[in-house]
């Protein structure tokens, strides 16, 4: 993950979902990983092992762990809670996994 926010700024969107992939910091810091991420941490009290990858789209948002490398998809309708929990189970098995169906098989050069 980090090699990949070395190398690209977002946000980023993408043809095969709605979702708009975040920038760590950005241009406009309300819409950045970071900000996205201490908002779920401070309402839902996330753990800090998950970080915020997307817009929020349609109640939901896609979420990395930084201790496994999996990707979530996570609702705010009981998703949220399974997340915390521990009990949701991975929408990616990894980052590049994640990347690979957000820009398609372009991804898998990165």
């Amino acid at each position: 993950m980090g090699s990949f926010y070395l190398r690209y700024d977002g946000p980023l969107s993408s043809e095969n979902t709605g979702f708009v992939l975040l920038d760590v910091a950005g241009a406009r810091p309300q819409e950045s990983i970071e900000a996205s991420t201490a908002l779920v941490r401070r309402k839902f009290g996330w753990p800090e092992r998950y970080v915020v990858l997307t817009s929020f789209l349609g109640g939901g948002v896609m979420v990395y762990d930084i201790s496994t490398e999996q990707v979530y998809g996570v609702d705010f309708e009981g998703g949220d809670a399974l997340l915390k929990n521990g009990q949701l189970e991975p929408r990616y098995p990894s980052f590049l996994e994640f990347l690979r169906f957000f820009f398609g098989d372009a991804s898998a050069i990165v």
